[in-house]
């Protein structure tokens, strides 16, 4: 007789064996995205820091769900999203930045050459006579 599946009842003194259900609870976890390829992809294209630190999180987030730690997976995963993010924000706005400013200075080469030029023989004319 197992005392935590059956339990003994006196109904006007006939005993009788009443069955408890027993309960299996099964918890299913499923692994939050860890964000690797994002990370890979910032780290060789964008931002080098940024991507590096989000590879380490993304990293860090699949090893804590391996040991069981689910809500630090989450957190870390997280982390990696954000650090991706930032570097990809970074990387397109220096990407940006840096055309602009090569747009500019190819115009202001474009106007001290045009300034320097002689414009009736339409040829450069060097600052300092040589004869």
């Amino acid at each position: 007789m197992e005392k935590d599946k059956a339990r003994l009842l006196a109904d006007n003194g006939v005993y009788a064996y009443e069955m408890l259900p027993v309960t299996d609870v099964t918890v299913v976890r499923i692994k939050p995205r860890n964000f690797l390829g994002m990370a890979i992809y910032v780290t060789l294209c964008c931002c080098l820091p940024c991507g590096v630190i989000g590879l380490v999180y993304s990293i860090d987030s699949s090893s804590r769900f391996d040991r069981g730690d689910y809500a630090g997976a989450v957190s870390a995963a997280s982390k990696a999203k954000e650090w991706s993010i930032r570097g990809l924000v970074f990387g397109i706005m220096s990407i940006v930045l840096i055309t602009a400013c090569l747009i500019l200075m190819s115009i202001w080469i474009w106007y001290i050459y045009s300034l320097e030029c002689d414009e009736e023989l339409s040829y450069y004319t060097l600052p300092y006579d040589l004869d």
